[in-house]
């Protein structure tokens, strides 16, 4: 998503160089910060559960099946996006 954003808004400005002023590494680096006293707290909270759990039990199944359904065709959301667009 966020490169669709930046091609998108490049091709929209018509101006690339506004790329060369990011930096990820040091963006990466304030995430990785911010996160991981979380993670290491719901870590020690679950007993070491939780990752595992929300990726198996959560992520997964969404992944490869219909886990949760809202009884519209495929495509809905898609359609509705464009047309609030």
């Amino acid at each position: 998503m966020a490169l669709l954003t930046a091609v998108t808004l490049s091709i929209a400005d018509r101006d690339i160089r506004w790329l060369k002023t990011l930096r990820p590494l040091a963006d990466l680096a304030v995430t990785m910060l911010i996160a991981t006293p979380w993670f290491v707290a719901i870590e020690e909270a679950t007993a070491g559960r939780f990752l595992a759990e929300s990726v198996w039990q959560d992520l997964v199944p969404k992944l490869v099946s219909a886990q949760e359904s809202h009884g519209a065709p495929p495509g809905t959301y898609l359609a509705q996006s464009l047309a609030s667009f």
